[in-house]
């Protein structure tokens, strides 16, 4: 029989050695997302570069680049949505992705009013969606780190994530340091 002080010490010494793993996983993750601090600038048409529009950008909704608020590089990403009756929201680049492929979204959010939504949107080959993954923050709130994760589904050929103000929603969010990690 082993005396309870070596009990102690092999507890000890399994909890140390799953911290270290734990820490080498997550520090060993690869942001698979170019620009998700926003701090690479503008495309020609004043939008984050590698980042589309996923609404029109019309009268009472905007899209811009903030140095008020942010958590990671220079800037953060700010969604002014001014009517209940439009959208806005940004995508992400997307990213090679096959069926049964666990992907986690991670995204620095801050809500001055309203909510705020985070997608993990997966497409087919002809770029329509086959499933999302959706999360709703509801304002306001200071930074917080948000996440959601998903499976691939079949037919998935990419990945994206998409940040959104939706359409009965009124309010002003900011977006920052946002990763796309391909799950073991």
């Amino acid at each position: 029989m082993r005396s309870p002080k070596y009990c102690i010490f092999l507890c000890i010494v399994t909890l140390l050695v799953t911290v270290m793993v734990t820490v080498h996983a997550a520090e060993s993750r690869n942001n698979l997302l170019l620009n998700g601090d926003f701090s690479l600038g503008l495309d020609e048409n004043s939008l984050p570069l590698h980042w589309t529009s996923f609404a029109l950008l019309t009268d009472g909704v905007s899209v811009s680049l903030s140095n008020e608020y942010k958590t990671a590089g220079e800037y953060s990403l700010a969604l002014v949505d001014a009517t209940a009756e439009k959208s806005v929201g940004m995508r992400s680049m997307r990213v090679n992705a096959v069926a049964g492929q666990r992907f986690l979204a991670e995204v620095d959010v801050r809500i001055q009013s309203g909510d705020a939504m985070v997608y993990l949107d997966f497409h087919n080959d002809k770029g329509q969606r086959v499933d999302a993954k959706i999360l709703t923050i509801r304002g306001p709130i200071e930074w917080q780190t948000v996440s959601v994760e998903g499976i691939a589904p079949e037919g998935t050929v990419d990945v994206s994530i998409i940040l959104y103000s939706g359409l009965v929603n009124q309010g002003t969010s900011y977006f920052d340091n946002v990763r796309l990690y391909l799950l073991p």
